[in-house]
């Protein structure tokens, strides 16, 4: 019995040995399976094909970029120039600048546009280191010469001589001073009799480029108000009465019409306080003007008779004579009943010319000594 029972045990270890066997036989066999069909030429490895295009697309995307670069850098360097020399919306500071049409309509406020004909011919002339637009004025197909250019960034409105030369405005042919001169209308200004007494003064403050504000003192009288800017001139009015302004270099003339307040008149040539000083430094006196006078001959004076036969007296304040300043001196007949007015004569303030109106020509001609 016990050798029987030993005989099974072995049976049954037999047969676990076999199937173990048998079951890793199987296992080796799809492994190796597995392992056959991965080394066909056929099959693609996923992960390497990524893996593959990643490199590749890296590549090309770095060169790309490179390509980019360059192509980017090389268009912008004449973009940025061209839009600083011809664009006029920017100056690359960051300044706005004029349009050509709205520099052509500050050339057009300034001249008669039913006769003249404003033609921009060039976008861009440079001159030391400013950038304009240039105009061209013509009337039936005849320029008007020089040319017009207009300061892209100021907008202020120059000559241009062929030449190459930039210049004010006020040496174009169409100038009018009236309406084109630009002045500063700030400051005191007096009118002063022969003997440098003050008269009257009016005190300018210019509010904006149309208008300034004023107080005009005569006679301890003040008036006020408020006048309307037209190049040099100026106009104020009120009530009837009439004040219309000349703004000269160093002096504001001063021509009134109607009643004024003051009661006195406001008329004359009134002298900023810095040409007043320079005039009375080296100026002679009213009464010297008339002693002047009194010495010209019949010949230069033109008269019937000489002037001690007639009366010599200096109105009060000054008149500018052929760009000076001077003493009116009227000489009268006595004629019993009323005084004749036969004569004026105008002695420049430093006693060194004497002029008299000339009716034939219509100008003040200086006499000669």
């Amino acid at each position: 019995m016990k050798r029987k029972t030993t005989h099974k045990k072995r049976l049954c270890r037999i047969h676990t040995l076999i199937l173990s066997f048998l079951l890793l036989t199987g296992f080796l066999l799809l492994a190796s399976g597995c392992g056959s069909g991965n080394d066909s030429p056929d099959s693609e490895d996923p992960s390497a094909e990524q893996t593959t295009e990643n490199i590749t697309t890296g590549n090309t995307s770095e060169d790309n970029t490179e390509s980019t670069e360059d192509t980017s850098s090389s268009a912008e360097e004449p973009s940025t120039e061209e839009s600083s020399g011809s664009d006029p919306s920017g100056s690359g500071d960051g300044t706005v600048l004029l349009t050509s049409d709205e520099a052509m309509s500050l050339i057009r406020e300034r001249i008669n546009t039913d006769i003249y004909t404003v033609e921009l011919v060039e976008e861009s002339v440079s001159v030391e280191g400013n950038d304009y637009y240039q105009f061209l004025v013509s009337s039936n197909g005849s320029a008007v010469y020089p040319y017009l250019i207009v300061d892209k960034q100021s907008g202020t409105v120059f000559c241009y001589t062929e030449e190459g030369e930039v210049r004010g405005y006020s040496s174009f042919p169409l100038y009018d001073a009236s309406v084109d001169a630009v002045c500063d209308w700030n400051g005191i200004f007096s009118l002063y009799s022969g003997d440098g007494t003050v008269l009257s003064s009016i005190d300018l403050g210019q509010a904006d480029s149309h208008s300034f504000e004023f107080v005009l003192t005569a006679s301890g009288v003040e008036l006020a108000g408020v006048a309307q800017i037209r190049g040099n001139t100026a106009l104020y009015e009120a009530d009837g009465y009439q004040i219309d302004f000349l703004m000269k270099e160093d002096s504001l003339v001063i021509t009134e019409s109607g009643t004024n307040p003051a009661g006195t008149s406001l008329s004359g040539e009134y002298r900023s306080e810095a040409s007043a000083s320079e005039q009375s430094a080296d100026s002679i006196s009213s009464e010297e003007a008339v002693e002047l006078v009194s010495s010209l001959t019949t010949e230069q004076t033109g008269l019937p008779a000489q002037l001690s036969e007639y009366t010599l007296t200096a109105e009060e304040g000054t008149v500018e004579i052929n760009g000076n300043l001077c003493y009116s001196v009227c000489v009268y007949s006595d004629l019993g009943e009323r005084m004749q007015l036969m004569k004026v004569f105008n002695v420049s303030v430093d006693g060194e010319h004497i002029y008299t109106f000339d009716i034939d020509s219509a100008q003040d001609i200086e006499i000669q000594n």
